[in-house]
């Protein structure tokens, strides 16, 4: 029998909080910015924290580590059919009283572990979509350093209806976009420095009829005079992310049926994940594609 080598006895269980043989821990300032950022995020893979804090990977991952088995973060067990995929990190109920003390988020009621407990994969797997598109957006605007992220409005928080009439008849639609951001210029003046994106995360699982109604919601709600007051621009946006190009391919030639004269509008643009994926600069560069023309399109245009 293989005698007991020194990191098997400190290996520590993955997806289960070790109760006698916790590593040894003391709170340090990167703590709290990691805490944070999982906290912004919702779920976020341990490659996508390494990139957006900095320094050592191995440090970071050793940081999470002790985050995860003192409470600090969760690992949500929807993961475990990926084994051999970069951890998932949620807030633990430790991380949370830690930002409520240091007046980063209000205090809460809510129950983490138990939130954490009842993610689905499905879940997972679309709030992960769309945090690989934040994760790109905030490193490649740290890294231009002449664009920022202004804000950024998750998932169900921005709801506006749509009512539309159509020979006669009566069609509610509503805008629930998977994200809501501003771009803001800093080298361009004022009232032509924000770019307002809304942000579709297409897993290839909806219907093209229902993604079809989506994508005429936006179109009416941009023809009407509302965008100025819910968004504080008469233009904007509508960002679309696939798994394949393929589906991004299909997604864009679909669009095509929402203007009266079918021929595309730029303010639709399509990508693939991974587009973006490998180098996380390319987000606001020439890797968006629109129904209108046959030319790949900037963010930043």
């Amino acid at each position: 029998m293989r005698a007991a080598h020194p990191s098997d006895v400190r290996r520590h269980p993955r997806y289960r909080r070790h109760r006698n043989r916790k590593p040894p821990f003391q709170n340090q300032d990167r703590d709290v910015a990691i805490v944070t950022l999982v906290w912004r995020h919702r779920l976020i893979r341990s490659s996508d924290i390494q990139l957006l804090i900095g320094g050592s990977p191995q440090n970071v991952l050793r940081r999470l580590q002790k985050l995860f088995h003192h409470g600090y973060l969760d690992r949500p067990r929807a993961q475990r059919p990926l084994p051999n995929q970069k951890v998932v990190y949620a807030l633990g109920t430790r991380g949370a009283i830690l930002l409520a003390e240091r007046g980063l988020a209000e205090k809460s009621s809510v129950d983490w572990a138990e939130k954490n407990r009842k993610v689905t994969f499905g879940f997972m797997d679309h709030t992960l979509m769309i945090g690989r598109l934040r994760v790109a957006l905030e490193h490649a605007c740290a890294k231009r350093g002449h664009v920022t992220i202004e804000r950024w409005i998750a998932d169900g928080d921005f709801h506006e209806p749509v009512r539309v009439v159509r020979d006669g008849r009566r069609e509610d639609l509503a805008i629930r976009p998977d994200a809501t951001f501003a771009l803001l210029l800093k080298n361009e003046p004022a009232g032509k420095n924000r770019v307002i994106c809304f942000v579709e995360a297409d897993r290839s699982t909806m219907p093209l009829r229902r993604m079809l109604a989506k994508y005429r919601a936006y179109w009416h709600f941009w023809r009407s005079e509302r965008p100025a007051a819910a968004v504080g621009a008469d233009n904007f946006l509508v960002l679309t992310i696939t798994k394949t190009a393929q589906r991004a391919a299909i997604l864009n030639k679909l669009v095509r049926r929402v203007d009266e004269k079918k021929r595309g509008l730029r303010m639709f643009l399509f990508s693939p994940e991974t587009s973006y994926l490998a180098c996380t600069e390319a987000v606001l560069d020439d890797t968006w594609f629109s129904a209108a023309d046959t030319r790949s399109h900037s963010l930043l245009e």
